[in-house]
This record gives structure tokens, sequence and C-alpha cells, in this order.
């Protein structure tokens, strides 16, 4: 702001004190009866020769809150699509668990179901043969031992492949859990691995936010050198510096009984109190 403007500036502002010091009062209370329009004026002249900082400062802030709502949209999706994931890939590991188990399932009922019918067919074949030998008592009885012997034997047999395909199906589905799992914590790992990438994203983002923030205050609050020229003379390519202007408390009026009213208080506030203030945060 030039030393022109700042001159403004501070008529504008006794301007507006002596209007609400020399105001009529309202009886039994602390306010009193000013010019609105005239007020209103004063107020716009005094929004005239504000920096056009000020404005830069706001566009700046609203950026960062436009950045922090979309890194926090990228947060959520992220969190969703890892999760899909992590369900996705579970229910199909689920999924391939349980058909590998059918599998198996069948595959032991359909070699149960053969070992049945050849059971029944020796069976079946030694009665045949017991029936041929009814004629001769030492044939029926070696027919009726060897039917027997056949029978032990294909139950036996029956009994064994019956354990090897029990087997055989508990290993499947042993091997399916451990694929299911392996694939369940490969999910987890991309999803935490995605996390990481989108925090990194997320500091960066923050970092160059609060240095654009530092820069501002940096060029907002260091006042021109003495006796540098004039905003309107000095180097176009020089940037340009808003100094921080307070009311100066030594030339303000003592306190008396005159009534106040809160507008005064508002209207004598410093520059520092203006919307699109803030304090520098510290660097982590």
């Amino acid at each position: 702001m030039s030393d022109q403007a700042l001159r403004r500036a501070d008529e504008l502002l006794t301007e507006l004190v002596e209007i609400v010091e020399t105001a009529r009062a309202v009886p039994m209370s602390s306010s009193c009866v000013i010019g609105r329009e005239h007020v209103l004026d004063i107020l716009d002249d005094l929004r005239d020769v504000m920096p056009p900082e000020m404005a830069e400062a706001r566009r700046v802030v609203a950026q960062r809150d436009d950045l922090l709502r979309s890194a926090t949209e990228t947060e959520a999706l992220a969190r969703s699509q890892s999760e899909q994931l992590v369900r996705d890939s579970r229910e199909a590991a689920e999924r391939a668990a349980d058909q590998i188990v059918a599998d198996a399932r069948t595959q032991a009922e359909q070699l149960l179901t053969i070992a049945q019918q050849q059971a029944y067919e020796l069976v079946e074949s030694g009665r045949a043969e017991h029936g041929r030998l009814v004629s001769a008592t030492s044939v029926h009885h070696a027919a009726a031992e060897q039917a027997e012997q056949l029978r032990a034997e294909t139950t036996a047999e029956a009994k064994a492949v019956r354990r090897q395909a029990q087997v055989e199906a508990s290993d499947i589905r042993s091997d399916a859990e451990r694929a299911s799992r392996t694939m369940r914590l490969e999910s987890d790992g991309y999803a935490d691995r995605t996390l990481v990438d989108l925090i990194e994203v997320l500091r960066k983002a923050a970092v160059t936010a609060e240095q654009g923030r530092r820069a501002l205050a940096a060029r907002r609050d260091t006042p021109p050198p003495v006796g540098s020229e004039p905003a309107s003379v000095a180097d176009p390519a020089a940037p340009t510096v808003a100094p921080t202007v307070a009311p100066s408390t030594a030339d303000a009026p003592a306190e008396s009984d005159a009534p106040v009213t809160q507008p005064a208080a508002d209207a004598t506030a410093s520059a520092d109190d203006l919307p699109g203030r803030a304090e520098p945060a510290t660097e982590k």
C-alpha cells in the first residue's frame, strides 16, 4: 500500500471515530445516533484503498479449501476402492475353494460308486458261481469261501478307495484355503501401499499450500524500506509489499462518560483482524 493510500485510510478511520464521538447519544443507553449513508460511504472509500493482496489472499485460501476438499474425496475413493478390492478377492478365493471342495466331493462320490458297483458285480458273480457249483458239496463250499473272500477284498478295497478320496479332498481343501489366505494378504498389502501413496500426495500438497501461505504472509507483513519510492513509480518487476496498518493508541482519546457504540469498535479494528488474515503454520 502506498503512502498516499495509508494517509487516506488513516483519514477515513479518524473521520469515523469523530462521527461516533460527536454523535447524539440515546438516553438511558450506551448507543448513539449516526448517519448511516455517511458512514457507509466512508466504509466504501476505506475498502477502495485496501491493498489488492487482500483479494489475492482470499483467493489462495479458497484454493486451499478446494485442494483439501479434493484430497478428502480422493482419500475416500481410494479407501472405497481398496475395500472393494479386498472384498472381491476374498469372495473370489472363497468361490474357488468351494468349487475345488465340490469337485473333490463329486470325484470321491464317483469313485465310491464305481467301487460299490464293482463289489456288487463281484458278489453277483460269486453267487452265480455258487449256483453253478451247488451240485457238489466241496465245490459249493469252495465257491462260498471264494465269494466271501472276494466280498471281503472288495469291501476292503472300497474302504481304501474311500479313505484315499477323503484324504485327497482334504488336501485340495487345504491348498484352496492357503491360496485364499495368500490372495487376501496380497490384497491387503496392495490396499496399504495405495493408502501410503495417498498420504504422501496429501503431505506434499499440504507443504505446497503452507509455503504459499508463508509467502503471502511475508509479502503482507514486510514494511517498505525507508526512503523507497511509492508503489506507483517503483520497478514493475519488484513484488508489491503490503504492510500491516494498526490504529495508533497514542492519539486515541481518553476514556470518558460519552457513550460509545459497538460499530465504533468494529470501525477502529486493526488491519490484522480483517477477513483473510491467517497466522502462518509451523512446518513439521
